[in-house]
């Protein structure tokens, strides 16, 4: 079983409802993803660029995603 990317561990935490959407801040940067409610730090730590892939891949299952 292949580990879920930090994508769809986020996807699954809104649609519970464990994580309000409207109040979800995400920071982007080269090395990470900081995900934050209200100003405090959630338990999912994103790896920036790479966090790239999954995301396309989950928007666009059938597609081919690749880094160049």
């Amino acid at each position: 079983m292949s580990k879920k990317s930090i994508i769809e561990q986020l996807s699954e935490k809104i649609k519970s409802g464990e994580i309000n959407e409207s109040e979800l801040e995400i920071t982007l940067d080269n090395d990470e993803t900081i995900f934050c409610v209200n100003g405090e730090k959630i338990d999912l730590q994103g790896e920036g660029y790479y966090d790239a892939k999954p995301l396309y891949k989950s928007l666009f299952p059938e597609a081919k995603v690749e880094w160049c």
